[in-house]
């Protein structure tokens, strides 16, 4: 199967967007959802199961999750730069010595 036609692909994303609303409602974010993590467990029903839970934190509603993760290549560009930046300034050991 080359292309999934629009029916199929609205079936497949339903289900996706079903999942993630589940595991929203209790409480799970996934963090690294591509569509390497999206596996076709059956081709002609196109059932869907979202894997690659490595990420994956429970959170409650006061919760605001702030660390970068995920797939670097699926990040936006600034978030990247920030963080290399970032890492940066805290592996040199000027800034090391000077900030004791």
């Amino acid at each position: 199967m080359n292309k999934f036609s629009e029916p199929q692909a609205r079936h497949v994303l339903r289900q996706l967007l079903e999942g993630v609303k589940y595991l929203h409602d209790h409480g799970i974010v996934h963090r690294d959802l591509k569509l390497e993590n999206i596996l076709v467990m059956d081709v002609k029903t196109l059932s869907i199961k979202i894997s690659d839970f490595g990420l994956a934190n429970v959170i409650d509603e006061y919760c605001f999750l702030n660390t970068v993760c995920g797939t670097p290549s699926y990040g936006k560009p600034k978030e990247m730069i920030d963080q290399v930046v970032h890492c940066i300034v805290l592996d040199n050991p000027v800034h090391r010595l000077s900030s004791r």
